[in-house]
């Protein structure tokens, strides 16, 4: 016991002997680590301390957000001043904050709430790939583009009916998950790389906003900026005049607006419940999520155009761009284009749909503005500009997924005018289209650098008699409601089949004259895109065979009859109950391949000599190895 008490009191002297050192050491320790006296505390003291923010911080409160900003997250606060609160809650007829629903507060609060912090020059010019100097070439040529900033809103789950279940089906409600918002900061960056006008482009879209000032200022989707990147502990406060607006999507805003319900309806024909495994798993509860998208189209009913956050270069930069005629306008153009065929637009099939609403999508993924669209730099997807005034436009909106103009007028499909377009107004070349579709045809034939003659084949000339030996052509649709279940059946040894894609290739191209060749009194002879194929018209007899069916099987020509011109060629009909198309089968093409001379053609006028005929059906030679030359 006497040596444990000794033991201890050498430790006090000891302790008295360097607790002079230990002071000074603590005293220094608590200068080095002294908050600064720019440092004016956590996000929400920040705002008490200003005395201007009681409205925003009680809001705050009751959607339960006062922790979050109060240090318990790393934070970029966006506060409307009480003056831009007020005016936002006189506006909807609340006389407090009190009044408006916390599930409205909830929405409305966390959009002004942006994941991590960001100080004045990473959201005027954020670089995805890091810090880079504003000489370098790649931060130039995309500088301001990465806009859109992630927050703390979203919209709660909702169930929505798939009525792309065939039919019979007991039609499931989808349960579907909504990502959060991301906030849009447009800078002078984002205008400058653009070359585009700051003020007039923004103030297109927010007519009572006015931009804030050059050298690297911006606003914040609908709001001017009055102070910039004032330092919390927990992130970075940015004082705004009014309060944000959250986003809703591009196909919210069309559902809402009841002039657009024609377009939205067409649009959602090819709606997909996609299924989310990651998001199933962390938010479901044990049930399934799915997020709505499109088959073919751009996805406007979702805010992220990818589904996992850590993708958030494509997250910040990426948008669609939507070109929606009104309800009248689509009307007008049903009457002008449809209305002999259909009864109504609901009845149009998805080809000719899909092809009308590729006209009013853009192409690429840059946000677009108004001057980009009076400049000619607007493309559709099918690769024609997209030209209107925009401002004449009825509805223009930027939406948390990107741009959407109201149109007065439909932008005509190319194609709808082109020697293609008889394909899209009669349901009976409906087989034929997919077909063409299928061998990635039609917008070749767009162009207006050359003509053609397009032959186009009715279901029932296809049907039946179509196949050399004696095939079949069924047009199946297991799935009528649902796009991408349409096939074109044949028939084989082992039943009904979908024809191949180098048979589907085959038939389009066998149909397409290229070339006229030769004309000799009414009669025209075409080089088509298929090699060694012909097609020789009889206009007397008003009758038109291939190569093939001349030499083979001339008495199933079918009947033509001129249908249509458009500004790069003619179509013709091919119709009758005993015609044939011109070409179908692959093993036929390859037998037939040397018959598709022009030398049977050529021999039935005396005017033309043929000085040198081979036999090409008669052994033995091999045309892969042997050559020959024929003079005509």
């Amino acid at each position: 016991m006497k040596s444990k008490t000794n033991a201890e009191i050498l430790r006090f002297f000891c302790l008295l002997l360097f607790l002079p050192l230990l002071v000074a050491c603590d005293s220094e320790t608590d200068e080095h680590y002294k908050v600064p006296d720019w440092m004016k505390g956590n996000a929400k003291q920040v705002l008490e301390s200003k005395g201007n923010f009681t409205v925003f911080l009680r809001a705050v409160e009751r959607a339960g957000y006062t922790d979050m900003i109060a240090g318990k997250g790393i934070i970029t606060v966006m506060a409307p001043t009480d003056q831009a609160f007020t005016a936002w809650l006189n506006a909807r007829g609340y006389a407090t904050v009190d009044e408006a629903p916390v599930t409205e507060l909830d929405k409305l609060v966390t959009f002004h709430l942006v994941y991590y912090s960001f100080d004045k020059q990473m959201l005027a010019n954020y670089r995805p790939e890091g810090n880079m100097s504003e000489e370098d070439e790649t931060s130039r040529q995309t500088a301001g583009l990465y806009f859109k900033f992630r927050t703390k809103s979203k919209n709660a789950f909702t169930d929505e009916p798939d009525l792309t279940v065939a039919p019979g089906n007991v039609v499931p409600n989808r349960k579907v998950y909504h990502y959060e918002r991301f906030v849009p900061v447009f800078s002078s960056y984002l205008f400058g790389t653009k070359g585009i006008s700051p003020a007039y482009n923004y103030e297109y879209f927010y007519p009572g906003s006015s931009l804030s000032g050059d050298g690297g200022g911006f606003n914040v989707s609908n709001a001017s900026v009055d102070e910039y990147a004032i330092v919390a502990d927990n992130g970075y406060v940015y004082v705004i005049d009014r309060v944000l607006e959250p986003l809703e999507t591009i196909h919210t805003e069309l559902k809402n607006t009841a002039d657009y319900s024609l377009f939205v309806n067409m649009y959602d024909r090819f709606v997909v419940f996609e299924y989310v495994s990651e998001v199933s798993a962390d938010y479901g509860g044990g049930d399934s999520l799915f997020v709505r998208t499109y088959n073919v189209l751009p996805k406007i009913a979702t805010e992220w155009p990818v589904s996992h956050y850590s993708q958030f270069d494509e997250l910040a930069s990426m948008s669609c761009n939507i070109f929606a005629p009104d309800n009248k306008a689509i009307e007008q153009f049903f009457e002008s284009f449809w209305r002999p065929y259909y009864s109504s637009i609901s009845e149009v099939p998805f080809l000719p749909v899909m092809y009308l609403l590729y006209s009013h999508v853009g192409i690429g993924t840059d946000l677009v503005f108004p001057e980009e669209i009076t400049q000619g730099k607007v493309i559709s997807s099918l690769g024609n500009p997209i030209a209107f005034d925009p401002n004449a436009t009825n509805l223009r909106k930027i939406c948390a997924n990107g741009s959407l103009y109201g149109l007065p007028t439909v932008v005509t499909p190319r194609p709808f005018e082109s020697v293609t377009a008889p394909l899209f107004r009669n349901p009976d070349y409906n087989p034929f289209l997919l077909i063409m579709d299928k061998a990635n045809i039609i917008r070749t034939l767009m162009t207006d650098q050359t003509t053609f003659a397009l032959f186009i084949p009715t279901t029932e000339t296809l049907i039946g008699n179509t196949m050399i030996n004696s095939m079949e052509l069924q047009y199946s649709n297991s799935n009528p409601n649902r796009f991408g279940y349409e096939v074109i059946n044949i028939d084989s040894d082992n039943g009904f089949v979908p024809m191949s894609t180098f048979r589907q290739r085959n038939l389009a191209y066998g149909h397409i004259g290229t070339k006229l060749i030769s004309r000799i009194g009414s009669d025209d002879i075409y080089k088509t895109l298929l090699d060694y194929q012909y097609i020789y018209v009889d206009n007397e007899a008003g009758k038109a065979y291939s190569s093939i069916l001349w030499n083979g099987s001339k008495d199933k020509a079918p009947d033509i009859t001129e249908i249509y011109t458009a500004y790069n060629g003619t179509a013709y009909e091919l119709s009758g109950v005993d015609g044939m198309a011109l070409i179908a089968d692959e093993s036929s093409y390859k037998d037939q391949l040397m018959k598709s001379t022009m030398l049977d053609y050529f021999s039935e006028y005396k005017n033309l000599v043929i000085s040198v005929k081979f036999d090409l059906l008669t052994p033995p030679f091999n045309f892969l190895q042997d050559r020959f030359i024929s003079f005509i």
